[in-house]
């Protein structure tokens, strides 16, 4: 169980880490909305997924989709739920003029082509497992956040590969 967390928290380092200049940039907005979603609510009564846009600088868009039903009734259980589908809908500002569309994942970026609902809404369909990061971007900003991610995918091989090693400097408990 430990390794699979060690893995689910270098996925999401390696995510996050992949887009860390849009996130420095951006404010938060309320221009992304979860639409629909199967289940609507977790066992808790809660709204099962939510959605955020961070809006950032002139020239790009991170919408942040969140499984909030993930389950944990067992210590073993190492799949999360899935929301099959989800619908997100997405207001573009007027000024940022798109040029790629695409998902975020540990695994690498995926081109989208979401559906137009109108010239400045935009709705998203898709499977969302912990969460989802979509990036609506300017020209460069796919090849910049790819090159990102190949780096981290090359540094989280190196850290599974590593053993650990314990010294007595390590502690803060003398012997």
């Amino acid at each position: 169980m430990l390794q699979v967390t060690w893995d689910e928290i270098g996925r999401c380092n390696a995510e996050w880490r992949a887009i860390e200049d849009l996130i420095a940039v951006s404010d938060v907005s309320d221009r992304a909305q979860v639409a629909e979603c199967d289940p609507a609510t977790g066992p808790d009564g809660r709204t099962a997924a939510s959605a955020s846009a961070l809006l950032a600088g002139l020239d790009g868009m991170v919408v942040v989709v969140l499984n909030q039903n993930v389950n944990r009734t067992s210590l073993n259980n190492t799949e999360p739920s899935q929301f099959t589908p989800t619908e997100v809908t997405v207001e573009v500002p007027s000024w940022l003029d798109p040029a790629d569309t695409f998902r975020v994942s540990h695994e690498g970026l995926t081109d989208l082509a979401p559906e137009r609902l109108s010239k400045q809404v935009l709705r998203f369909r898709g499977t969302v497992r912990v969460n989802d990061l979509i990036v609506i971007g300017g020209p460069g900003m796919k090849h910049e956040i790819a090159r990102k991610l190949d780096r981290m995918h090359a540094l989280l091989k190196q850290a599974r590969a590593a053993q650990p090693t314990h010294t007595g400097d390590e502690s803060p408990y003398k012997n």
